[in-house]
């Protein structure tokens, strides 16, 4: 089961400081993550439905920071119950309370434990919290697992496909009730082969009673997961699939002929809509809410960089979308390692390094690709990428920002492009136009089959 844990550490001269911190694990993993909520006081007054209320108006709180919109989908129902030592357990707002009051019931290892509904109820309530994905949304994923045993994420490389893939994996197995991790088995289809697969299927999870969720990584060849479909169909206990695939390395006629063979079911991750779009907002919001709560006070620039990056991101994918009509968006993970926790001069040394490193590289061989391939509209006018960047970069003043490289219509071929267009001619502007529209995936809701136009992997490889 995973769980939420409230450490709390003691100061008797005016009560009880309770430092109420996350704890995000499993059963039996000994590496657990902690994530501090806040502060609290218990006092040798209180009773045991004040100690509920405080933990409600935390979690709230801590809540509402990191989703002011939804929560989540979580509230105060989603916690099970609370301990506070190995004998005093309370279901808060429960008419029966324990025996002694909340000061006195903390034992030397002062820590309280709220637990959340999870697997074992039949809710995502934990999972939600991990992923920072709305608990409804992740209850309809797994709602088609159950019911199809197949589920395909496909998305921009970076989109946070892979992790999600592993985390419903878990879920999934701790819900049938089987409390073991290593039930669910994760193959790289690129590396290990697809064979590799279909003889752990026959070989292994064959000869098994025990429910098996199979993580497939980086499938890119309709025939590979067909293959690993029709192996599993042969087996009496067949396996759970979760296969994670990139935009565009398949056609769509290939995703509706497993949909209709293999009762597949198809959810997009993509940077612009749900469940990916709010991923990198929430997760900053929330480390800048924990360094807030460590520190009491904290450098007030790290609440601007936490706000700026996910619109950076917006800013990035127009400029993409300006040029090439594939699906090579730049996903969340590129910005969800910021080291918020270090200096602000490290941070912005960091960004630096990732802008001239990686985002300049990415944006010119994604503009000289989409150039390539569909022509310049000629009613796009070229601006410069690193213009809004640097009027709204949160290091102002900085003498950095000169080291900041950038894009040029000469390194894309902009302007040869256009003239090339123009004297050759061969399909009038409004031609032009069309075929570029048509060239442009539409938007699809998770539970839509995406049609995607083949597009070169060597954009891809770099994220």
């Amino acid at each position: 089961m995973l769980f939420f844990t409230v450490t709390v550490h003691v100061d008797y001269s005016a009560g009880v400081k309770v430092k109420v911190t996350v704890q995000v694990g499993s059963s039996g993993n000994k590496k657990q993550d902690h994530v501090l909520l806040g502060i609290v006081r218990i006092i040798p007054e209180c009773n045991w439905p004040t100690v509920d209320q405080k933990i409600y108006a935390i979690l709230e709180h801590h809540l509402s920071t990191v989703d002011s919109e939804e929560k989540l989908g979580l509230s105060t129902d989603s916690i099970l119950y609370y301990t506070m030592n190995s004998s005093v357990q309370r279901v808060p707002g429960c008419p029966s309370t324990p025996h002694c009051s909340p000061y006195y019931a903390l034992d030397q290892k002062m820590t309280i434990s709220v637990i959340l509904r999870g697997a074992s109820q039949g809710s995502c309530d934990v999972l939600a919290y991990h992923v920072l994905i709305n608990e409804r949304t992740l209850q309809s994923y797994v709602g088609l697992l159950l019911e199809t045993k197949c589920l395909i994420l496909m998305g921009t490389k970076g989109s946070c496909k892979t992790s999600l893939a592993n985390y419903l994996g878990k879920h999934l197995v701790f819900r049938m009730s089987e409390q073991d991790e290593s039930r669910v088995m994760s193959f790289n289809v690129a590396t290990d082969g697809h064979e590799k697969v279909i003889d752990c299927l026959r070989n292994d999870i064959a000869n098994s009673s025990e429910s098996t969720v199979l993580v497939l990584d980086d499938v890119s060849q309709y025939d590979h997961l067909e293959s690993i479909l029709t192996a599993a169909a042969l087996i009496q206990q067949r396996p759970y699939i979760i296969a994670v695939f990139s935009s565009g390395l398949i056609k769509g006629d290939s995703l509706h002929h497993l949909l209709f063979n293999h009762q597949v079911r198809v959810v997009t991750c993509s940077p612009d809509t749900e469940p990916i779009k709010n991923v990198l907002a929430r997760s900053l919001r929330k480390n800048v809410l924990c360094l807030k709560n460590q520190h009491s006070l904290t450098e007030p620039l790290l609440e601007t960089i936490a706000a700026w990056l996910p619109t950076l991101l917006i800013h990035l994918n127009n400029f993409i979308a300006k040029f090439h009509f594939g699906s090579l968006s730049l996903g969340p993970r590129v910005f969800l390692n910021c080291p918020l926790n270090s200096s602000l001069p490290h941070i912005e040394m960091w960004f630096i390094n990732l802008w001239n490193h990686f985002i300049i590289p990415y944006l010119t061989a994604t503009t000289l690709d989409g150039i390539k391939q569909y022509g310049v509209d000629a009613k796009v006018e070229w601006v410069d990428v690193r213009d809004w960047m640097l009027d709204t970069y949160p290091w102002k003043n900085s003498s950095d920002m000169k080291n900041l490289n950038t894009v040029t219509r000469e390194d894309v071929g902009f302007i040869q492009a256009l003239r090339q267009q123009k004297q050759s001619s061969p399909v009038s502007a409004g031609s032009q136009q069309s075929l570029q529209d048509s060239s442009k995936p539409s938007h699809h809701s998770s539970e839509e089959l995406p049609v995607t136009p083949l597009h070169s992997n060597r954009m891809e490889s770099m994220l």
